[in-house]
């Protein structure tokens, strides 16, 4: 694919969080394009521009929407609209943005990797916060969504009550009483890198008033709580080992959601110094006000270093473009590993599974991606007549982007994919020539283990390698 030049900025029709907010990120994202050099192009993402969108070819959109007809529910629509019309964009992939919008399922999944986040069961006598399910930017959360429970009953009350007020879906978790921390984290051409941590400082609040990031701590700046609430970037020395913590949490977060662009995640701190993350804000504001572009910028970074950022991250996606198909044969021909019947293979396989999509086909691919030039792919697929068994046929990477820890990375997202299909084994096939040591090297060093030899498959002295994993997925 040719060097960007043109971009849509996309952004919310209409919009739940406040409009001068979402128009003045808008208007800089565009100001800062056009300075640096490209054509820019702003659009409303509603039906109306859908085939308008499809049809301008341009090369990448910016993607800024927030919420769609004024709901946070259905932000993924925006990224799934561009996956589906082979449209390149920035930021979460639509996966990932429907996953961290939702809450619940967000805190189920880090749970599952073992990050503490408060509990959502109930706890007799305990003190609880009540939030949407679906919503960013602190709507829905406001001071008397903070309650001492003390039976089930109570609990579920005032889950019924507000959903009925507000029409959104609500649900409670344990209260935090302590510090609260917002990380930034943004690409850095091609590596996710946390920015300055920021704690949110609560002064002159009342003895009796909970100490929580509120809609109106966030938008009503003539409220005590906006007045009250100041971000802060300065931390002693006894919080060093805990901002490091913060830290490394972040990064598991990143991986664990497949982020990409930039990302923000919020944690309370309790008395004992424990993290908690409360959410994980995939494409969080950047306005120039907002709290990601003050901690990019107390980084040392402009607006201008923000946005080459996003521009030029590493993607991972399993969405195919027909310029793909090229693509990935010609990685595949200079790779210097694969004979001409391979790389023929390689082009059968990418077009049945463009074609004819991945459960179709029996082909998946995931693809590595920057400013529109593909860095490299894996390719598996489920083995016939098997339950739960997975064939990884090729991973893929472009001479030129080794030693980026691309390889292992999309080995992760492959391994994490399989099991979403649940798959329980991958099987991977190789050389036993000088030429693939490395490769069986690097199988070998993330956890396969070489399950038979079959000697002189492939030609006399060149034996097939299988190798397998197996995963505990109780």
């Amino acid at each position: 694919m040719a060097k960007i030049k043109k971009i849509i900025v996309l952004f919310d029709g209409k919009s739940s969080v406040e409009d001068k907010d979402n128009t003045l990120q808008k208007n800089v994202v565009r100001k800062h394009l056009k300075e640096m050099g490209y054509r820019v192009k702003t659009l409303t993402f509603d039906k109306s521009n859908f085939n308008r969108i499809k049809k301008m070819g341009y090369d990448l959109v910016f993607n800024l929407v927030e919420s769609v007809n004024g709901s946070g529910d259905d932000i993924y629509k925006a990224p799934k609209f561009l996956e589906e019309s082979g449209i390149r964009f920035t930021g979460a992939n639509s996966i990932a943005m429907k996953t961290t919008t939702n809450k619940l399922k967000t805190k189920k999944i880090l749970s599952q990797n073992g990050i503490k986040t408060p509990e959502t069961e109930f706890i007799t006598d305990e003190t609880y916060i009540f939030k949407p399910i679906n919503e960013d930017a602190s709507i829905g959360i406001e001071e008397d969504c903070v309650y001492r429970i003390s039976t089930q009953e109570q609990l579920q009350f005032i889950i019924d009550d507000k959903e009925k007020k507000t029409g959104k879906k609500y649900f409670a978790e344990r209260y935090i009483d302590g510090r609260e921390f917002n990380i930034s984290i943004i690409n850095n051409f091609g590596k996710p890198l946390v920015l300055p941590p920021a704690e949110l400082v609560f002064t002159n609040y009342e003895e009796d008033e909970f100490k929580i990031a509120s809609y109106s701590a966030k938008w009503s700046e003539d409220s005590n709580q906006y007045k009250n609430s100041n971000r802060c970037f300065e931390f002693s020395v006894k919080d060093m080992l805990l901002l490091k913590s913060l830290e490394s949490i972040c990064l598991k977060c990143w991986n664990i959601f497949n982020l990409t662009g930039y990302a923000r995640v919020d944690f309370r701190v309790d008395k004992f110094n424990n993290p908690w993350v409360l959410e994980i804000n995939a494409n969080p504001c950047i306005s120039p006000d907002s709290g990601f572009i003050a901690a990019a910028q107390k980084m040392g970074f402009t607006y201008k270093d923000i946005l080459e950022r996003i521009i030029s991250d590493i993607t991972f996606r399993e969405v195919i473009y027909k310029s793909d198909l090229n693509d990935v044969v010609k990685i595949t021909e200079k790779s210097g590993f694969f004979t001409k019947e391979e790389v023929d293979i390689t082009r059968e396989l990418i077009t049945l599974r463009f074609k004819d999509g991945a459960e179709k086909s029996g082909y998946n691919f995931i693809i590595i991606e920057s400013v529109g030039k593909v860095l490299g792919f894996s390719c598996f697929g489920k083995i016939p007549c098997t339950k739960s068994s997975f064939d990884l046929y090729w991973i893929v990477i472009d001479k030129k982007y080794k030693n980026l820890g691309l390889g292992k990375r999309i080995l992760e997202l492959t391994e994490n994919r399989v099991k979403d299909l649940g798959g329980e084994s991958i099987y991977i096939e190789t050389s036993s020539t000088e030429l693939y040591k490395p490769t069986r090297l690097f199988y070998e060093n993330n956890g396969y283990s070489l399950a038979t030899v079959l000697a002189d498959f492939y030609d006399k002295n060149d034996d097939k390698n299988l190798y397998v994993k197996k995963f505990n997925l109780l």
